[in-house]
C-alpha cells in the first residue's frame, strides 16, 4: 500500500507535548502487507471531562481505518493545607510615659478557610496596654491577656490587630 497517511485529532483539553496542534498529519509512505509502524504522541492534560484522541489512517483507493480512545479526567483533589503566618512589629525605641504602637499581622497562607483563630498577645510588665483593635476577648483581658478570636479567614486573607501601650 503506497501513500499511507496518518491524521491524529485530539480534543482541546489535550495539549501535545511538542506544541503541535490538532490534527497532526504524517505521511507513512509505503506499507508492505503485514507491516506496521508505531507513532508515539504524548499529551499534557489541560482540561477536565471526556477527552478523546482519534487516529485516522488512509491510503488511495478508499483505504481507511479509524480508532478513538478517550479518557475521563476529573478535577484534581486539593489536599487541605491549613497554615498561618504571623508578624509583629513595633516602634524601635520609647521612653517612660511615651506610647508604643504594636501591629500584629496574621495571614492565612494555606489553601483552605480557617475558623476560630485565636490571636494571643502578651507584654512585658514595663508596658501597659491602653488601646487595641476592637474584638478583644473580655474574659482574657480580665486575666491580663490580649486575645482576639477571629471567626473565619479565607485563604490569602490578611488581618491586622493593633495595640497601643504606655511605657512605665
Amino acid at each position: 500500500m503506497d501513500n499511507v497517511a496518518v491524521s491524529d485529532r485530539f480534543d482541546p483539553g489535550l495539549e501535545q507535548v511538542d506544541g503541535q496542534v490538532s490534527p497532526i498529519q504524517r505521511s507513512l509512505g509505503r506499507l508492505e502487507p503485514g507491516q506496521s509502524r508505531q507513532i508515539a504522541v504524548s499529551f499534557f492534560v489541560r482540561g477536565t471531562g471526556k477527552l478523546c484522541n482519534t487516529i485516522e489512517v488512509s491510503a488511495p483507493g478508499a483505504q481507511f481505518a479509524q480508532q478513538t480512545a478517550c479518557v475521563a479526567v476529573a478535577q484534581p483533589r486539593i489536599v487541605a493545607s491549613p497554615k498561618l503566618r504571623v508578624a509583629k512589629t513595633a516602634s524601635r525605641e520609647a521612653r517612660v510615659g511615651e506610647s508604643v504602637r504594636f501591629q500584629i499581622e496574621v495571614t492565612n497562607i494555606g489553601n483552605v478557610p480557617l475558623t476560630n483563630i485565636r490571636i494571643s498577645d502578651s507584654y512585658d510588665t514595663a508596658l501597659q496596654p491602653t488601646e487595641s483593635t476592637d474584638g478583644l476577648d473580655p474574659d482574657a483581658a480580665k486575666r491580663g491577656e490580649i486575645v482576639w478570636v477571629i471567626p473565619r479567614m479565607a485563604p490569602n486573607e490578611t488581618l491586622y490587630r493593633l495595640v497601643l501601650c504606655t511605657c512605665r
